[in-house]
């Protein structure tokens, strides 16, 4: 059985699993732009992976798309044409989709050619 410990997670004492602490303790290094936590966090991923042959589970999945997208429009081309790579005109085809559901954030770094869409 995992053991469980006692955290504060904000003010507040929570129960959980240390693997769930150690998991949480890595993302929050990654999100930091911690590159051995990024990377051990792909190690990690690739070692749970589902195999190929098997239905995805409902979860956590990875999606690698290009650099140059911003998040909210791979997820709009993602649930319309599945994994990339994408055509130009699949793009193309999301766009107004994209400028309706874009955050501020991916907004602000298109104006400043972070991505190109």
């Amino acid at each position: 059985m995992e053991e469980v410990v006692t955290v504060t997670s904000k003010g507040k004492p929570v129960k959980m699993s240390r693997y769930e602490v150690e998991l949480r303790s890595v993302l929050k290094r990654a999100f930091d732009k911690n590159l051995p936590a990024m990377e051990h966090l792909l190690q990690l991923f690739a070692l749970h992976d589902e195999p190929a042959d098997r239905a995805p589970s409902a979860g956590l999945h990875v999606l690698h798309y290009p650099a140059h997208l911003p998040p909210t429009m791979a997820q709009l081309l993602f649930d319309s044409f599945g994994a990339p790579p994408w055509t130009p005109e699949q793009v193309a085809a999301k766009r107004s989709d994209y400028r309706k559901a874009a955050t501020a954030i991916e907004r602000r770094l298109e104006l400043e050619g972070v991505y190109g869409v």
